[in-house]
């Protein structure tokens, strides 16, 4: 079997990314099942020995993914791909340029999130629109859709009832090896934390849909409980400065704005944690969620996307159902006081979600698709 990953991605990138880190693992994974995997992205391999085979259509790494599609169009049908190899592609519209194209190849996308959505709110109606007749095209003529999100899945189900027969829910999935529970002691030494002061994570980008002043007021709150606690925010984002202006209108303390964490310090970094905190108006799956919860660490969340699936009650966290500070500082102090209580819990349900269960999964997939083209 040979199977094409399309994605606007770098081999073996240090950048923090969702799809980036997906593809990655979906790649060595699929060459641990004897399955002969190719890469078409972006950048190079910068000597660094990747196990399957690569293919760059640009040399620049900071690519968009309008020009990533452009140099797709462009190159489709040159690109040295055997005729019997299954293409799977990360983004609808980066399915086109290869269905446009003489090729015959069964096609798989993936979707991570609501793309047409996305690009209607951040390029308005027109462009929104334009996207939304590509997506439309591309999902009609794929072979099979995967969703890494039950909610997802549904929301493309409920939003196309004709797609409903061949999409297929294959959630993130988590290096259970790498993400992993470590001496707490050992990981804040590493960045130079207390073990003495109570830490709240957030590890993401600083986006208005975070909700990260909501989550500042919070832990304000929490503060008044546990005056040693610590909010340490991880990432950068449009947000960061009026984030970092609203602490100090509201004269909170003890907040550690750290900067991105590369993906080989992310699992110190969690595990220097209490509880993570993640208060976002819409999320798929996130894969820091799964990471936190991979390393024993319990979650209070949102009940938005797949959350509800992940965190549960006296297992792996709380679910917030009150967006006033109040309680939802009640809930990381309840959480916290007993985050022993809850790291076996969370190491389970991580478990469940590894990288070798999503890569048997697509390998299964892929045969189907296989099959019903033969």
């Amino acid at each position: 079997m040979r199977v094409v990953m399309v994605a606007c991605v770098e081999p073996q990138s240090n950048r923090p990314s969702g799809i980036a880190t997906y593809v990655e693992n979906i790649l060595e994974g699929l060459v641990g099942h004897d399955v002969d995997a190719t890469l078409v992205g972006c950048g190079d391999v910068n000597g660094v020995d990747v196990p399957y085979s690569f293919i760059s259509v640009s040399k620049d790494t900071g690519i968009t993914s309008a020009g990533f599609l452009a140099r797709l169009m462009s190159r489709a049908s040159s690109l040295e791909i055997p005729h019997d190899a299954i293409i799977h592609t990360h983004k609808p519209d980066d399915a086109i340029p290869f269905l446009l194209s003489s090729r015959a190849s069964p096609n798989v996308v993936t979707l991570h999130g609501s793309h047409a959505r996305n690009v209607l709110q951040n390029w308005g109606q027109l462009i929104g629109s334009a996207y939304g007749l590509a997506e439309r095209y591309s999902l009609r003529r794929s072979d099979r859709v995967v969703s890494v999100s039950m909610a997802n899945k549904e929301f493309y189900a409920d939003k196309y009832p004709w797609l409903r027969e061949k999409l297929v829910f294959v959630p993130q999935g988590v290096d259970t090896g790498v993400f992993t529970p470590i001496d707490m002691a050992r990981a804040r030494s590493s960045f130079g934390f207390s073990t003495e002061e109570p830490i709240v994570l957030f590890a993401g980008r600083f986006e208005k849909e975070k909700r990260l002043g909501l989550l500042i007021d919070a832990f304000r709150e929490l503060s008044a409980m546990k005056p040693k606690a610590r909010l340490v925010l991880v990432g950068k984002g449009r947000e960061e400065e009026a984030i970092r202006s609203l602490v100090a209108r509201r004269g909170v303390e003890n907040v550690t704005f750290r900067g991105p964490v590369s993906r080989k310090e992310m699992p110190l970094m969690l595990n220097c944690a209490d509880v993570f905190a993640l208060l976002s108006i819409h999320e798929g799956l996130p894969l820091a969620v799964l990471e936190a919860l991979s390393c024993g660490v319990p979650v209070v969340a949102t009940p938005v996307g797949d959350l509800p699936l992940l965190v549960r009650k006296g297992i792996t966290g709380r679910l917030v159902s009150d967006l006033d500070p109040k309680p939802i500082a009640k809930l990381m102090r309840e959480v916290m006081d007993n985050r022993s209580a809850y790291s076996d819990g969370c190491r389970q349900v991580a478990l469940e979600r590894s990288w070798d269960v999503v890569v048997r999964r697509m390998v299964q997939i892929y045969e189907e698709v296989q099959h019903a083209g033969s």
